[in-house]
């Protein structure tokens, strides 16, 4: 049973205003003028339009034209609508803009107008607009950094670099933000700044650029048991500027953590974020070993690496293990590794896993093809890294069953393996899950590495292949 989002309004009883088997994202008014965003027109591939909404009737008016996203919407006090998003059709790696579709024109905000570096802190990046005092303002995102923007007839910068932008909001050219950094989780800005964290300050990772993209090596305290390679989810996410729980877990725990943006991440643009449609396992993963090559090379860690990664990274992770044998250790969480068992079973959507490897019909001959060609569990004969799995059993994004399969195969072909199955779970089990499991999860993963990687290095394991 999906649960829909309606809108309704209170008058003073519960009055329903726009319902029905789509979703209601957000909703915006100027006092006078009211509108929504909505999957109405379509959604069985969730894409969204704006709609003009007469309060007294109920009566509602498409006025985007195309197809494509609409996450935000705000109202200006002349009835002049914006909103975030696109009209590039289904095109998940599309790049965001503030819209205004009654003029039938887009602005570009830095490389997105909005902002998916990712983070395992318990909020994610706000994906708002607001409408104050003439301008509108909004969050961008320019590689692995977000800022405030407004926009009043050009975009302007309003917050400083290598930080990102949690949440927002402003009144009467009064503004208050909570940003992240690689130091601090949460710090609040209204005026001044107040750190809600004062105690806790994180490892702050080295920047490096390798073949012009962006890479961070965060040092282990103490000597190194070895480096743990962490790949984003999306595809089209990106690591940066934020703080990061599981890093410094990890880092804490005496393990380097090496992360990047290979070709296909958010933030680059959209050509960049393309480059890994219908490529999954290719160039993205030739860049993780360039990023693995770079922090050898420039900061002497020793050749003892594990892989791992959550959704889009626990695909990589199967990826890596069925084209390498340089991993000590693997750790696929909520994974992917069969692209057509997926097609028709995720909650994304039966046209995701299609579009992005290149597919109009997942379910011709051809289309088949492609997707099993690309998927990990075809070719899992290779395989002889030692590889947890970590799944919720409630996860509908990735099902449980896509790490079955993978578990399965090694299994039965003799590879060290194991299930780590969490009851209650859903796909957001690193960030928004059962307390105990998450604390559970994270002990879990500390004992496989330190199963796997301590002391591998010395003991002549270190052969890269």
């Amino acid at each position: 049973f999906r649960t829909r989002k309606k809108l309704s309004i209170i008058v003073p009883e519960v009055k329903d205003l726009v319902k029905g088997d789509f979703d209601v994202v957000d909703i915006a008014t100027n006092g006078n003028r009211f509108v929504f965003c909505a999957t109405i027109e379509d959604d069985d591939t969730g894409l969204q339009d704006i709609y003009d909404l007469n309060i007294s009737s109920g009566k509602y008016k498409r006025i985007t034209t195309g197809k494509g996203t609409a996450t935000s919407v705000a109202v200006a006090d002349d009835g002049a609508v914006a909103y975030i998003g696109h009209r590039d059709g289904k095109k998940p790696w599309a790049a965001a803009k503030l819209m205004f579709p009654e003029m039938s024109k887009g602005i570009e905000i830095a490389k997105s107008a909005s902002s998916s570096v990712g983070s395992d802190l318990f909020i994610g990046p706000a994906e708002s607009l607001v409408y104050d005092k003439g301008s509108f303002y909004m969050i961008g995102q320019d590689g692995g950094s977000s800022a405030l923007y407004g926009y009043l007839k050009k975009a302007t910068k309003l917050t400083g670099e290598k930080i990102n932008i949690r949440s927002f909001d402003i009144k009467d050219g009064k503004l208050a933000y909570v940003y992240t950094s690689p130091a601090k989780p949460s710090v609040v800005v209204f005026g001044k700044e107040l750190d809600l964290n004062p105690a806790t300050k994180g490892i702050v990772p080295k920047e490096m650029k390798v073949n012009g993209q962006d890479a961070w090596l965060m040092p282990a305290r103490g000597k190194a048991k070895g480096t743990v390679v962490c790949v984003h989810g999306g595809p089209h996410t990106a690591y940066g500027y934020t703080y990061s729980i599981e890093f410094n877990f990890l880092a804490n725990n005496s393990y380097n953590v090496l992360f990047g943006n290979p070709r296909g991440s958010s933030g680059y643009g959209e050509k960049f974020a393309a480059q890994c449609v219908g490529d999954w396992g290719g160039k993205d993963f030739k860049d993780i070993l360039d990023f693995m090559d770079a922090a050898v090379a420039r900061h002497k860690v020793e050749e003892n690496f594990a892989i791992t990664g959550g959704s889009y990274g626990g695909y990589m992770t199967n990826a890596a293990i069925v084209q390498t044998t340089r991993f000590k250790a693997a750790i696929a969480e909520r994974c992917v590794s069969n692209l057509m068992s997926m097609c028709g079973t995720s909650d994304i959507g039966f046209w995701f896993n299609a579009i992005e490897s290149g597919v109009n019909d997942p379910w011709s001959e051809s289309g088949m093809r492609t997707l099993l060609e690309m998927s990990p569990v075809t070719k899992a004969k290779n395989a002889t890294t030692p590889t947890l799995f970590i799944h919720g059993e409630e996860d509908y994004r990735c099902p449980i069953e896509q790490s079955e399969q993978m578990f399965s195969a090694l299994k039965l072909n003799g590879t060290e393996t194991v299930l780590a199955r969490y009851p209650g779970d859903s796909h957001e089990h690193a960030r928004h899950g059962v307390p105990r499991n998450m604390l559970d999860r994270l002990q879990r993963k500390l004992e496989w590495l330190d199963q796997h990687m301590a002391g591998a290095a010395r003991s002549g394991r270190s052969k890269k292949k």
